[in-house]
C-alpha cells in the first residue's frame, strides 16, 4: 500500500505540474497505522536475555555489535539509530540525544524529526555501549581518512563510503545475521520490545522505562507491556513479602 501511494503521488505531482489537474489529490493523505499491542502471540516476538547475549556475541567486533547494543541499551527505534549523528553523542556524560529519524517516506529516504515530542530525548548509556561507540568513531575517522570518495555524513551508522544505509538494507542485513546466528526471525523492532521488556521484568520503574523509550505517557508503556508490568508487580510483592515476613 505504501508503494502504491508513493507511485501515485509521483504521477499526480507530475500531472499537477503539467496542469492536467488543479491539485494533487494524494497531498495530505495518510495511511492508517494499525494500533499494535503485545498480545499473547507477540510476547514470543522478543528475545530472551540469553538470546540477546547470543546475538551480541555473534556480531562481536563487527559494526553491528555497536548498532544492536545501541538499540537495546537505548530502547531505540530503527529510524532513531540510523538518524543518530556523532554530534548527538555526549562523550563526557555518556549519553546520546535522539532528535532525528532516518526513514523511507513518499519522496524517498529522508531525515525527519521523531514521531512525537516525547521521542526527542537524552538517553544515558552503559559504559559497555559507550566503549563500542568510541570504537566506531575511530573506525569512522579512519575510513574517512583512507577513502578519497568518503561522504562525511557524520552518521553513527555508515557504509564504507560514509553514507547512511537505506533502512531496508539495514533491516535485511539484520535478518541475515539472525539466521546465521541461529536465532528466531524476530523483527528489528523486537530489539526495542526486548529492551523495554527486560527493563520492566528486572524491576525498573514504569516512569523511567517510559521516558527512556520516548513514550508519550506511562499508560502507553503499561498497555503494551502489561505482561512485563505484571511481572514487575510480582517482583515487588516478593520484596514486600520478604520485608513483612520478618516483622514481629
Amino acid at each position: 500500500v505504501k508503494g502504491i501511494r508513493r507511485d501515485l503521488n509521483v504521477f499526480m505531482k507530475k500531472a499537477e505540474e503539467l496542469h492536467y489537474i488543479r491539485q494533487n489529490p494524494v497531498t495530505g493523505t495518510k495511511i492508517a497505522r494499525p494500533k499494535k499491542n503485545l498480545d499473547e502471540d507477540e510476547k514470543q516476538m522478543v528475545l530472551s536475555k540469553g538470546q540477546v547475549r547470543q546475538l551480541l556475541e555473534f556480531v562481536a567486533g563487527m559494526p553491528e555489535e555497536c548498532h544492536y547494543s545501541l538499540m537495546i541499551d537505548g530502547s531505540l527505534r530503527r529510524g532513531e539509530v540510523l538518524g543518530l549523528s556523532w554530534s548527538d553523542v555526549d562523550w563526557d556524560n555518556g549519553s546520546i540525544k535522539i532528535r532525528n529519524n532516518w526513514v523511507e517516506g513518499d519522496e524517498g529516504v529522508e531525515l525527519t524529526t521523531p514521531k512525537s515530542r516525547t521521542s526527542v530525548r537524552v538517553i544515558k548509556l552503559t559504559e559497555h555501549t559507550m566503549t563500542l561507540l568510541k570504537r566506531e568513531y575511530l573506525r569512522y575517522k579512519k575510513t574517512r581518512m583512507l577513502n578519497r570518495d568518503f561522504h562525511d555524513s557524520n552518521r553513527v551508522v555508515f557504509k564504507k563510503n560514509g553514507e547512511p544505509p537505506l533502512p531496508k538494507s539495514f533491516y535485511r542485513n539484520y535478518k541475515r545475521i539472525l539466521e546465521r546466528a541461529g536465532l528466531p526471525a524476530v523483527s528489528m523492532h523486537a530489539l526495542r520490545h526486548t529492551s523495554i521488556t527486560l527493563q520492566l521484568e528486572a524491576g525498573a520503574s514504569l516512569k523511567s522505562v517510559s521516558m527512556r523509550a520516548g513514550h508519550a505517557s506511562t499508560q502507553i508503556t503499561s498497555d503494551i507491556y502489561s505482561h512485563s508490568t505484571h511481572a514487575s508487580d510480582e517482583h515487588t510483592v516478593e520484596i514486600l513479602e520478604d520485608v513483612l515476613s520478618g516483622v514481629g
